[in-house]
């Protein structure tokens, strides 16, 4: 079984971060002025107050478009169930969004409870086999492909090309 690293992006690698020594964030559009990073802010990770943070984790379901989508990704789903494969392979042009709501999740939360008890149950809707589950909280989305039975696979997901997709 491998292990998962759902760890926070560094602050360094945000194209909002300016400055070597002293530490500023040109990422609020409404400001005149960069917010200085303060000494007891987290030296690597992203502040609390970061702009990209989310209030709450975004948790969004895709479902395939139709029958001939569904068929591709079932395919996909018979090679993901190999434990040679670390991550599943996931077509983000047959995917479109079909749900998307709020709450306090971590992917690693996620994660963790998807291997304990059924998720179905959890948050009150019900999944489908080959469905995309995204938890973004604004720093980084992480996805996970339903493989049926409560079985679920890390994968590679562009959202941002499903924005288009959508029916």
């Amino acid at each position: 079984m491998f292990k998962y690293d759902f760890s926070e992006p560094l602050c360094a690698s945000c194209e909002h971060r300016k400055g070597d020594i002293t530490k500023y964030c040109h990422g609020f559009p409404n400001r005149k002025n960069p917010r200085r990073f303060r000494a007891s802010d987290p030296k690597y990770k992203a502040p609390k107050w970061c702009p990209k943070r989310l209030r709450a984790s975004a948790v969004r379901i895709y479902r395939c478009k139709d029958s001939q989508s569904w068929l591709f990704a079932h395919e996909s789903i018979l090679l993901s169930r190999n434990e040679m494969y670390k991550y599943a392979a996931i077509s983000e042009f047959r995917y479109t969004l079909a749900f998307e709501y709020h709450s306090g999740i971590t992917a690693k939360a996620f994660y963790e409870l998807s291997l304990t008890c059924n998720c179905n149950e959890l948050y009150g809707f019900t999944l489908e086999t080959c469905d995309v589950i995204e938890v973004d909280d604004g720093l980084k989305a992480y996805s996970f492909l339903y493989l049926g039975a409560g079985e679920y696979k890390p994968g590679h997901f562009d959202s941002a090309k499903i924005r288009g997709n959508s029916a």
